[in-house]
């Protein structure tokens, strides 16, 4: 598995994978629980898009890379349909309270949309 660098440059973990991920799938997996976490953080407000980038992926084993893993461009605001999949995300892993907070605040952000369009 190649991954790439926002120039289109390959980034291969150093020293091969961690330990505790014992296959490519295990692999996979973790990366896509870190982005739905980061988009989930993101979301709350609980992060900034700059402290996530700062943060370090010991597991990757990668070295001198800032990379920022989510489930959605964050750059922008996340859309009903990625909030959607949040929600089956976190619902996989029994993680109800993540569901419920998703859901309050994409209800809010309806709440905010639908009072600009009365104003």
């Amino acid at each position: 598995m190649i991954f790439e660098d926002n120039d289109g440059m390959a980034i291969t973990p150093n020293g091969g994978f961690d330990a505790d991920l014992g296959s490519i799938e295990e692999f996979e997996n973790k990366i896509v629980d870190i982005a739905f976490e980061n988009s989930y953080l993101i979301l709350t407000k609980r992060k900034t898009f700059d402290e996530l980038l700062e943060q370090e992926y010991e597991e990757f084993l990668l070295e001198d890379y800032s990379i920022g893993l989510f489930a959605h461009d964050p750059v922008e605001d996340i859309s009903n349909d990625i909030a959607e999949i949040m929600i089956k995300h976190f619902e996989e892993k029994e993680e109800y309270e993540k569901c419920f907070e998703i859901k309050k605040v994409m209800q809010s952000k309806l709440i905010d949309q639908i009072l600009k369009l009365n104003t």
